[in-house]
């Protein structure tokens, strides 16, 4: 498994390089299911790759986009403070709205 965790956390890396953080979302989630190290750090820059696209669709007033960022960064559970902020600021959006 050592190599081809190795081969998923280099994949996982370059998709969050180019942007495709769901593509290295689901490369890392085995892996930090079994508790590797590398897996937890890339899982916090997947999480903070979800936060920014969010806040591009929020910027480009597509919350729907941005809640399904926000879903998809919580499922990681990295404690990120972003994530808790972006929370926030799709619920505030949201009371606004409504």
């Amino acid at each position: 498994m050592a190599g081809s965790a190795w081969l998923a956390l280099r994949q996982a890396q370059e998709a969050v390089a180019n942007r495709r953080p769901e593509e290295a979302h689901r490369l890392i989630e085995p892996l930090v299911a079994e508790g590797y190290r590398r897996a937890w750090r890339l899982a916090r820059e997947v999480v903070r790759a979800y936060v920014a696209r969010a806040t591009q669709s929020l910027d480009h007033d597509n919350p729907d986009a941005a809640w399904r960022d926000l879903l998809a960064a919580e499922a990681l559970n990295t404690g990120e403070k972003a994530v808790a902020e972006l929370r926030q600021t799709l619920a505030r959006l949201g009371m606004v709205q409504a």
